[in-house]
C-alpha cells in the first residue's frame, strides 16, 4: 500500500512522500496529475513563453553549419532554463508573471549552464557517429535526413534522453535554490539518481513522443513540452520537500 500526502496552502500544492515503498508508477501518476494542475493555471502563457524561448534559441541556427547548430543549442540550453523560475512561480502562486524572474538569481551562470546543458546534444553526435558513421553526424549537425527512416531519426534524438534525465534538476538548483554551478551539478545529479525510477518512466514518455518524427517539434516542443516541463517542476518540488521533511524528522528525533 502506498500513500502520498498532498499539503495545500492557497494555490500551492506540494507532494510529500510518506512511504518509502511508493511505486514509481504511483509517484509518476502524482507528478503528472499535479503537473497538469500547474499547467492549467497558465496554459497559454506557459506555452507561448516556451515557444518564444525556443524561437530565440533557434534564431542563430541560420548561421553556417555546423557553427549555427552549436550556437543554437548553446543559446537554447541557456534561455530555456528561464522556464524554471517562471513555472516555479506558477506552482507556488497559481499564476504566471514575467516579473517573477526578478525574485530569483543565478542568471550569471546561464552562459556556463548553457554549455553544460549541451552535453545531451553531444551524446546525440556521438551516438550518430557510432551507429551510422559520417551520415549520422551529418544528421545531427546539418539536419541531413537523407536515407534515414523515422525510426533512425528518433533513435538519434532519443540518445540524449539518459544524460538529459541525470541533468534534469541542475538548472533548478542554479536558478531556484541559488546554488553555484558546481553545487547544482552535484546535487542535481544526486537528486535525479534518487528518483531514477519515476524519472525513467517520465523519460520513456518523452521518448515515445520522439517516435512521432517528423512531427516531434509540433507535438513535444509546442503542445506537450510545456506540460511535461510542469511535471519536471512538480517532481523537483516533490523531491526537495521530501528532503526537508526527512531533515525535520531527523532533527525531531535527535
Amino acid at each position: 500500500m502506498t500513500t502520498l500526502t498532498n499539503t495545500t496552502s492557497g494555490n500551492v500544492t506540494t507532494a510529500k512522500q510518506t512511504n518509502n515503498a511508493n511505486s514509481a508508477f504511483t509517484v509518476l501518476r502524482d507528478w503528472l496529475t499535479q503537473g497538469a494542475r500547474v499547467y492549467r493555471n497558465a496554459p497559454i502563457s506557459l506555452t507561448l513563453t516556451s515557444l518564444v524561448l525556443m524561437i530565440i534559441g533557434g534564431l542563430v541556427q541560420g548561421l553556417p553549419a555546423p557553427y549555427g547548430m552549436f550556437a543554437s543549442k548553446w543559446l537554447s540550453a541557456g534561455v530555456i532554463t528561464l522556464l524554471w523560475p517562471l513555472t516555479w512561480h506558477v506552482l507556488q502562486n497559481g499564476k504566471f508573471s514575467l516579473r517573477s524572474l526578478k525574485q530569483f538569481s543565478g542568471y550569471r551562470y546561464l552562459p556556463a549552464l548553457g554549455m553544460l546543458m549541451m552535453l545531451p546534444f553531444a551524446s546525440q553526435v556521438v551516438f550518430g557517429a557510432l551507429a551510422f558513421g559520417a551520415p549520422g553526424v551529418d544528421l545531427v549537425l546539418y539536419q541531413d535526413m537523407t536515407n534515414f527512416s523515422r525510426i533512425h531519426v528518433a533513435s538519434v534524438l532519443m540518445a540524449s534522453a539518459p544524460l538529459g534525465l541525470l541533468m534534469s534538476f541542475i538548472p533548478a538548483y542554479v536558478l531556484i535554490k541559488q546554488a553555484s554551478l558546481k553545487t547544482a551539478t552535484v546535487e542535481g545529479i544526486k537528486l535525479a539518481v534518487r528518483a531514477i525510477k519515476p524519472l525513467s518512466l517520465l523519460m520513456l514518455l518523452n521518448m515515445a513522443l520522439m517516435f512521432s518524427v517528423p512531427y516531434t517539434f509540433v507535438l513535444s516542443a509546442i503542445l506537450v513540452g510545456p506540460l511535461l516541463f510542469c511535471v519536471n517542476v512538480v517532481a523537483f518540488n516533490y523531491l526537495i520537500s521530501e528532503d526537508t521533511q526527512t531533515k525535520n524528522n531527523d532533527n525531531s528525533a535527535s
